[in-house]
């Protein structure tokens, strides 16, 4: 027998339904405002690109903390495992919306 008497974490599913929307909200914000910074909106020049990719990162993130908590919400997912896909997710958000979406 070992010492570890400890129950098994249970996975807080509120917290992560309210983390999930919470990031959805964020990053819906945060990639409105690079869309609108990255493109010529109403018929003016685009402002610079540098404020809308930061924009994109953050956008990214935010699409990208519930998975990096994963762990610490209680979900049996090794934490580097999460965290690589996180950077995954922000990487992947970030280009998406400066080469796919960003209109010049």
């Amino acid at each position: 027998m070992n010492g570890d008497t400890r129950a098994p974490a249970r996975p807080q599913v509120l917290l992560t339904i309210a983390v999930v929307v919470i990031a959805l909200i964020a990053a819906g914000t945060f990639g409105f405002s690079a869309l609108l910074l990255g493109s010529g909106f109403a018929a003016g020049p685009p402002a610079a690109p540098g404020t809308s990719v930061v924009l994109w990162v953050l956008s990214g993130a935010a699409l990208a903390a519930p998975v990096a908590l994963l762990p610490t919400l209680g979900f049996p997912v090794r934490r580097r495992t999460s965290l690589v896909v996180a950077v995954a997710v922000v990487v992947t958000a970030a280009l998406v919306g400066v080469l796919g979406l960003n209109q010049d």
